[in-house]
């Protein structure tokens, strides 16, 4: 099954409810840059859960696109060859 992340921090997230997600139900969950993580469902309310890890996770690393993706673009700002430092005199 496959869960939208809608917010995240290194002790659990939330996200939209998948369709037979019960309170208290341990899962196995695979987060890109980490891997499996184990955990249980901490709560379900209408169309959204959260889901509590086991251990603490590292949030930078499934922020993080992969490298060989078209969304690693957005976080990398481009810099060309003629980028001007404001108010100072361009490097020769």
């Amino acid at each position: 099954m496959t869960l939208r992340i809608r917010n995240l921090s290194a002790q659990g997230l939330g996200g939209d409810r998948v369709q037979g997600m019960t309170e208290g139900e341990t899962l196995i969950l695979t987060l890109r840059g980490i891997g499996e993580t184990r955990g249980r469902v901490a709560w379900v309310a209408g169309s959204h859960s959260g889901f509590a890890f086991d251990h603490a996770i590292d949030p930078t690393l499934i922020r993080t696109p992969p490298a060989n993706s078209a969304a690693a673009d957005r976080f990398v700002p481009s810099v060309t060859d003629s980028y001007r430092r404001l108010g100072l005199k361009p490097r020769q």
